[in-house]
C-alpha cells in the first residue's frame, strides 16, 4: 500500500486507455512500464485484469490520504464475480477507482468497485473482495505492450527444504511482473506494521528472491506460478521485508476458504 497525505480536495481526471485492449496474449517475463501513463496497469479498460493499480481517497484520524494498491485476480461465488485485493488497503465500504496518483492529480479510467468484504489482522488473513465492475481472469505481464497471462486456477505451493520450493512471480503495479521468488515458508503468521500499529496476520506464505520483487503500492497484487497454459494463482501480496527481496502473501487456498469463493478461470 502506498499512502500519501493530501489536502482535503485532490483533482480527479477521467482518462481513456491509449488503445483498445487486444485479445488476451501469452505470458511474458518482462516488467510493466514503471512510468504512470494511459497504459496498463495504470489506466485500463473493463474488464479489468489482475495487476491493475487502484486508487482511493480515505480519511484517517482527520487526515486526508490518497491510497494506492493493486488488484490480484477475479474470484467467483455462485454467479457473482469479485476482484481480490489486500484487506489492509482499506476498510469495508471503501470505493476504489482504477487509476493512479501522480502526487498532485488522480487519473482514473473508471470504478474498480467497492470493498464488500475485508479480512485483516487479529489472526485473520489479509484480503478484500471488490464488487461493482467487470473483471476477467488475466494478469498483466507487460502492460506497456498489452501482454497478459490467463489465470487457469489455484496453486498449492511448497517451501524449500526437502523439495526445492515452488517458484513464484509477483505482479504489483509499482514493481511490475517480477519472477525469481522461491517459497520458503507456508501457513505462517506474522506481525505486520501499518503506520504505528502492528497487526498479527495469518494464512501467509513467504517467498525469497535474490533481487527485489515487491515494494510499497504492490499490496493486493497477484503472486503466481507460471504454467504452460498461463499462470496459477498462489496468493495476494500482503507485505515485504529485506528491501523487497522477501514477499509475504496471503495463500490462495486460505483466501478461497475464508471468503467462500474460487479463483475464476
Amino acid at each position: 500500500m502506498k499512502k500519501t497525505p493530501v489536502p482535503a480536495s485532490v483533482p480527479v481526471h477521467a482518462v481513456a486507455p491509449s488503445r483498445k485492449k487486444p485479445a488476451p496474449s501469452s505470458t511474458a517475463t518482462l516488467a510493466a512500464s514503471l512510468t504512470p501513463s494511459n497504459i496498463p496497469p495504470f489506466i485500463d479498460s473493463e474488464p479489468y485484469y489482475g495487476g491493475d493499480r487502484i486508487v482511493s481517497t480515505q480519511v484517517e484520524n482527520g487526515i486526508n490520504y490518497v491510497v494506492q494498491c493493486t488488484v490480484s485476480a477475479p474470484y467467483v461465488n455462485s454467479s457473482t464475480v469479485y476482484m481480490m485485493s489486500a484487506g489492509h488497503c482499506g476498510p469495508t465500504g471503501t470505493a476504489w477507482n482504477q487509476g493512479y496518483f501522480d502526487g498532485s492529480n488522480i487519473y482514473i479510467s473508471g470504478s474498480m468497485g467497492t470493498a464488500s468484504s475485508v479480512q485483516w489482522g487479529n489472526n485473520r488473513i489479509d484480503g478484500a473482495l471488490l464488487t461493482g465492475a467487470s473483471y476477467a481472469p488475466y494478469i498483466w505481464t507487460d502492460g506497456a505492450n498489452y501482454v497478459s497471462a490467463h489465470v487457469t486456477g489455484a496453486a498449492t505451493v511448497v517451501p524449500k527444504g526437502v523439495n526445492p520450493g515452488t517458484g513464484v512471480c509477483t505482479d504489483g503495479s509499482f514493481t511490475g511482473y517480477a519472477c525469481g521468488g522461491t517459497v520458503s515458508f507456508t501457513n505462517a503468521c506474522a506481525n505486520i506494521s501499518e503506520g504505528s500499529v502492528v497487526y498479527y496476520v495469518c494464512g501467509l506464505d513467504i517467498a525469497d528472491s535474490a533481487t527485489p520483487i515487491v515494494q510499497s503500492g504492490d499490496s493486493g497484487g497477484p503472486v503466481v506460478v507460471p504454467t504452460s497454459g498461463g499462470v496459477l494463482m498462489a496468493g495476494t501480496i500482503s507485505a515485504q521485508s529485506n528491501g523487497g527481496k522477501e514477499v509475504l502473501f496471503s495463500d490462495v487456498n486460505y483466501l478461497q476458504q475464508v471468503f467462500a469463493v474460487s479463483v475464476a478461470s
